[in-house]
This record gives structure tokens, C-alpha cells and sequence, in this order.
């Protein structure tokens, strides 16, 4: 069903300190990039699109930013820049200007990293799929590499959940030990598919084959496959008492200070409209079912830099992953601001979004 959504917008822009508090549910840094790196004179083309978890619940989610570094960069490292820094270094150094002589395109190498977050539910779980895949032509020295699985976290128990603890092979499985008969509900016919990653989403499982394709199956019909501690996460009543989480965001940006306090705040304005009027314009809302919503409002938060341009963009109070990650997307897209002024000089400053939908 489609849910229909009225937009009411409150713009909020503050000094911000070391931290923004919520009391709902996860921050989220969005980060999406496209690289050319060059290393003894080989290419390597690198695009990451990259949803990663500061904080979730105030419970420690280390195991969750580890097992993502892992899958994702190859790198057991829980914080997302060192980890990316740490990633970048084996291609060499980026490319910054024209090629002086056409390269090799043999020696060209294709690297894709992704997560996304698949599910969330306060106090029950958080769901996350990791994705790395290196493509090297035949003369890169690159290694071919492909990682993918679905990362869950159950909170109460405060472990991750295998594929086992998730989806009951022994009511999936109808042709053989590896081999199961999935219903697919949208294509209203089955297919035998190899299971071999699950997570908890959002009123749905989500598995991945053999082959990395992802199939979502909606709860009506997965719970009929589902184990018990899966039923007891997806079906169990929504905490009340929420712990306050603390979301850190950068206090520098690219080396320099973000300015807490500047004289005058960045200010948005395109075509005589204020932000308000454009988020409302651009918005595409997904089609959603709200009783799997956190809430009904968010706030996003992102850098204005001196030069008026958005970025370090993160979402540090949620109401759903689809809503959210749609309202990232128009965040990051924003024409240029008149950026915030300090003495009279340009500076990178933080700007908090709060939206609320009714």
C-alpha cells in the first residue's frame, strides 16, 4: 500500500557542538564518491556508495562497523574514515588532471563498495548489506575480489546473527542440503535458489544467493520460513524506553575547522525559494508502510562548505531507511549556499535539517 505523505519542513540551523542528540534511533553517515587512482602507472576506478552507522541505539556497534570494514574495505576497522583512507592507499594516488599519455586500458581495474541499511527496529535489531568488488583487466596487478553478505545485529542479545539464526533451512529447504524453493510474491512463481545470506529489513527478510542477487520476501510469507528468535525480533511490541544516543559528527572537514559559532549562518535561497519550498518540490517519498517506521520526522545534517557546496552529509535522527536514504539524495543534490561568515571570511559550516512528515 502507498503511503501518502504531506511534508511539513522546519529549518534549524545552530551551532553545533562535538554532538547532536537522538533519542530514536541510529545516526548514518552517507557518503558517495567516484575515484581514478593510479598506481605504478595502472588505473584503478573506484565508486563507493557507502551507508555507514556511527551510532545505534546507544548500544556498542562495533561488531556491526567491524564486520562491515571487513566485508566492504577488506579493513576489521570501525571508524569509516580510517577505514577508507586505509582502503584508498592500495590503489596508489588519485588523479588530479589530464593524463600527460593515454594509459593502458588493460591495466585498467573496476572497484565497487557498497552498504546499505536494510532494517532497523529500536531495541530489536539493525540490518546492513556489505558489497566489495574488484574487477581488474588482464594486465592490472589488482587481485579479483568479490565479498558480499548481509550483516545483522540482534541489540538484546548483543551479538550478530548468522544466516542460521535467521532463515529455518529444514521449512525452506525441498530439493537437497544447499538448494531451497523460494516463493517469490512479487513474480507469484518459485524459484530453487542457494541461500547464502539473510537479514531482518523492514517488515521483510532479505536473501541473497549464490550469485549476490537479492530477493525480498515480505513477512506474510517469510515468517512461514523464519526461526523462532527471527519471529521473536520482527514481532516483538516497540521498545518505550529509548536510550539517548549521542551522534558525533566531524568538527573538521578536509583539515579544516567546521565553525560552531560564525557571524552569519549559511543561508539557502534558489529561484527566490527557501529550503523549505525545494525539499517539498524535489522530495519523491517511496512507497512505505508506516507501521514499520521509527517515527514520522527526521533530521539530516550536513556541512556547508566556503564555498557554499553540501557535504559530509549524515542522518542523525531517522524515521525509515527508504525515507531517510531519499532524503540524503535530495540533501546532496542542493544548488550552492551562500556559505556561513566568520570575520567577514568564508567558512565550512553545519547546518541541521529537521523534517517532519505528516
Amino acid at each position: 500500500m502507498k503511503c501518502r505523505w504531506s511534508l511539513f519542513i522546519a529549518l534549524l540551523i545552530v551551532s553545533l557542538p562535538a554532538a547532536a542528540q537522538t533519542a530514536t534511533g541510529y545516526c548514518m553517515k552517507y557518503d558517495k564518491q567516484h575515484w581514478v587512482y593510479q598506481k605504478d602507472g595502472q588505473v584503478n576506478v573506484i565508486d563507493i556508495d557507502m551507508e555507514w552507522p556511527m551510532e545505534a541505539f546507544g548500544a556498542d556497534i562495533s561488531q556491526v562497523q567491524a564486520a562491515m570494514g571487513k566485508t566492504a574495505f577488506g579493513i576489521e576497522e570501525r571508524n569509516y574514515h580510517k577505514a577508507l583512507q586505509q582502503f584508498l592507499q592500495r590503489f596508489g594516488s588519485p588523479v588530479t588532471k589530464p593524463f600527460e599519455t593515454m594509459p593502458d586500458d588493460s591495466a585498467f581495474c573496476y572497484v565497487k563498495v557498497s552498504t546499505a541499511l536494510i532494517g532497523y527496529q529500536p531495541g530489536r535489531y539493525i540490518s546492513l548489506w556489505a558489497l566489495y568488488d574488484c574487477a581488474p583487466l588482464p594486465r592490472s596487478s589488482q587481485a579479483k575480489e568479490h565479498r558480499a553478505q548481509f550483516i545483522t545485529f540482534d541489540f538484546a542479545k548483543g551479538k550478530m546473527l548468522t544466516t542460521k539464526d535467521i532463515v529455518d533451512h529444514s521449512e525452506l529447504n525441498k530439493y537437497g542440503t544447499n538448494t531451497s524453493l523460494l516463493l517469490l510474491e512479487d513474480r507469484k512463481e518459485t524459484a530453487a535458489i542457494i541461500v547464502k545470506s539473510a537479514g531482518l529489513g523492514q517488515g521483510a527478510i532479505h536473501i541473497a544467493d549464490d550469485k549476490d542477487t537479492q530477493f525480498e520476501i515480505k513477512w506474510a510469507l517469510a515468517r512461514s520460513f523464519a526461526t523462532h528468535n527471527a519471529r521473536k525480533l520482527m514481532e516483538k511490541k516497540a521498545e518505550t524506553n529509548r536510550p539517548t544516543t549521542d551522534c558525533t559528527t566531524n568538527k573538521t572537514f578536509y583539515d579544516k575547522d567546521v565553525c560552531d559559532k560564525p557571524d552569519q549562518p549559511a543561508v539557502f535561497s534558489f529561484d527566490g525559494k527557501g529550503i523549505k519550498d525545494y525539499l517539498t518540490r524535489h522530495l519523491q517519498l517511496p512507497d512505505v508502510s508506516p507501521e514499520y517506521n521509527i517515527g514520522n520526522q527526521l533530521i539530516v545534517s550536513a556541512i556547508i562548505d566556503q564555498q557554499g557546496h553540501v557535504t559530509d552529509v549524515a542522518v542523525i535522527d531517522p524515521c525509515s531507511p527508504a525515507i531517510d536514504r531519499e532524503v540524503v539524495r535530495v540533501v546532496k543534490a542542493l544548488p550552492q549556499w551562500t556559505p556561513a561568515t566568520l570575520n567577514g571570511q568564508n567558512v565550512n559550516s553545519r547546518v541541521n535539517l529537521p523534517i517532519e512528515f505528516k
